[in-house]
């Protein structure tokens, strides 16, 4: 009987433990995968009298719910911050973030010279994305780098430069963006945000057209 309960002591001091680290966690995707999982232990320790197990899936349960709740009702200010091409926090910025910024962008090598755009989006004042463009002819432009960080990839960046501030190309007399993809995630954005597949110059490009 003494032996059971340290046991359940350890079990409800380990259902604390792994909890912190879930609450910096709050990619919507990660959160509902999360609550089903959560739901079913807690199903599970009813089952077999697993207590600890039950207390911390509830625990769980409760703070994806909670985050999950926040993400939908939640209003974010979005706003773009124009940069300066000597900045040296760009450059920090691009070798922090080089490796992921390559998976979806192998071929990007910063050419200030040549772009139209080059703006950080920010998200309730933190940085969550660089997107850079460059001039493909007087009506189109190059997507030369759309890079979000991973902790604010959940399409709300996009949907707010792509469908909220449209004006930013149109104003400049600008009425597509052609993007490069190399990957399955990048082409699920690329489709979510309105781009559609097209051969440009002989290659498999993505269109997105504002007019």
């Amino acid at each position: 009987m003494e032996n059971a309960l340290i046991w359940d002591l350890i079990g409800y001091l380990a259902s604390l433990l792994f909890l912190p680290p879930l609450i910096k966690y709050t990619r919507p995707s990660f959160r509902w995968f999360s609550l089903s999982g959560s739901l079913l232990f807690i199903f599970y320790g009813l089952a077999i009298e697993a207590y600890p197990v039950c207390l911390a899936n509830v625990l769980v349960a409760s703070i994806s719910f909670v985050q999950l709740r926040r993400f939908y009702i939640k209003k974010e200010a979005f706003k773009i911050l124009p940069i300066n091409m000597d900045s040296k926090y760009l450059q920090l910025f691009l070798e922090y973030h080089r490796k992921d910024i390559f998976h979806y962008f192998p071929n990007f090598k910063f050419q200030p010279e040549k772009y139209i755009h080059c703006f950080y989006i920010l998200r309730d004042m933190n940085i969550a994305g660089l997107y850079i463009t460059s001039k493909y002819d007087e009506k189109s432009l190059n997507l030369e780098l759309d890079y979000v960080i991973p902790g604010y990839r959940d399409f709300r960046t996009g949907k707010f430069l792509y469908q909220q501030y449209v004006n930013l190309f149109t104003d400049q007399g600008y009425g597509k963006i052609i993007s490069p993809c190399f990957n399955r995630n990048h082409e699920k954005y690329l489709k979510r945000m309105g781009f559609e597949l097209s051969m440009i110059d002989e290659r498999r490009q993505f269109v997105k057209s504002f007019v």
